[in-house]
């Protein structure tokens, strides 16, 4: 019989496939009704349900792609057809993951924001892995300003991320650890290295004291660039490699399994060309990959715009962004 580690180390190896990646299609209820909204959609659960599935069963995903996150909702939808989305997908070779936060929630006597769903995490993951998913993701966030983040919510992020990483593999489930820094702001690319530095090394301190084994965990970082209001913006990927690689080699272990970076408010090509600057450079003690969501998703779905006979053109250009973050 596997053990949860046998199980984790059998996803790991799938998620970790060279060149290919993640998509994220796990956006919120309320980011999904803003995203239609901005293609003049109402948002409903069929609707949710109609684009997803035109995700999920476009044909050949499976070249380009080793798992997808899904929203809660997802996991237990089917198609059209009456086929369930797992099963598409595990059709497909596909690790099937699962977005286990439960959104923001202010953090007391401050601006800051932290996480919910701590309470709750272990007997949600038990019913997620009954359904197929063998990974999980859990989002915090951090806001660059001139207060902010704080220590006490890097501090108080990093022990929540650990634990949820912990009570992942105990339950078999791979954990990606996604500490978002947002762009919004008008820092520059020096700054944000600073403080990507004093997250990732509390975040990796905390997994140490959690004795998380992370040659079974994937990091979701942001990668490292000024505010989208500063003068820097948009900065040459040339700049974003170097930054990035600079501080994630001096702070992030060797043998965490893989980096898959999100594209948090990029261009789609630009979060692509970035990447490739990334993947680029040798001697990477890591895995290197993506775990997008708006930067793949955006340009297909606008083509669709809840139209079934844009169907196929949609999937048509899902397939060129997925392309386009595999060149290597």
């Amino acid at each position: 019989m596997n053990t949860p580690k046998d199980i984790c180390q059998q996803t790991i190896n799938k998620l970790c496939a060279k060149n290919k990646g993640i998509l994220a299609a796990d956006e919120s209820l309320t980011t999904m009704n803003k995203r239609l909204a901005e293609i003049g959609l109402n948002s409903d659960e069929t609707t949710r349900r109609q684009y997803r599935e035109l995700l999920i069963d476009c044909p050949n995903i499976e070249q380009y792609l080793n798992g997808i996150i899904l929203h809660e909702e997802t996991l237990y939808q089917s198609s059209d057809s009456e086929k369930r989305f797992c099963d598409i997908l595990t059709d497909k070779g596909l690790c099937i993951g699962i977005k286990v936060d439960q959104g923001l929630s202010d953090l007391p006597h401050s601006s800051e924001k932290i996480t919910r769903g701590l309470d709750s995490l272990e007997s949600r993951l038990a019913d997620y892995f009954k359904q197929g998913a063998r990974f999980a993701k859990w989002r915090n966030v951090y806001k660059i300003d001139k207060n902010t983040p704080s220590h006490h919510l890097i501090g108080l992020n990093s022990q929540t991320l650990a634990h949820y990483a912990k009570m992942c593999l105990n339950q078999g489930i791979v954990p990606i650890i996604e500490p978002e820094i947002l762009i919004d702001g008008d820092h520059s690319i020096e700054r944000t290295k600073v403080v990507t530095k004093a997250i990732l090394s509390s975040l990796f301190d905390a997994c140490v004291s959690f004795n998380i084994d992370l040659s079974q965990t994937i990091l979701k970082p942001s990668m490292i660039t000024s505010g989208k209001q500063s003068s820097e913006w948009p900065n040459p990927p040339s700049d974003v490699s170097a930054a990035t690689l600079d501080i994630f080699k001096q702070v992030v272990p060797n043998h965490v399994a893989s980096i898959n970076f999100l594209s948090g408010g990029q261009s789609p090509q630009q979060a692509s060309d970035n990447l490739f600057a990334i993947q680029s450079q040798a001697d990477l003690p890591w895995n290197v990959s993506f775990s997008f969501a708006r930067a793949i998703q955006q340009p297909c779905m606008k083509l669709w715009a809840g139209e079934s006979q844009y169907v196929d053109e949609a999937r048509q250009e899902l397939i060129n962004r997925l392309k386009d973050n595999c060149r290597l």
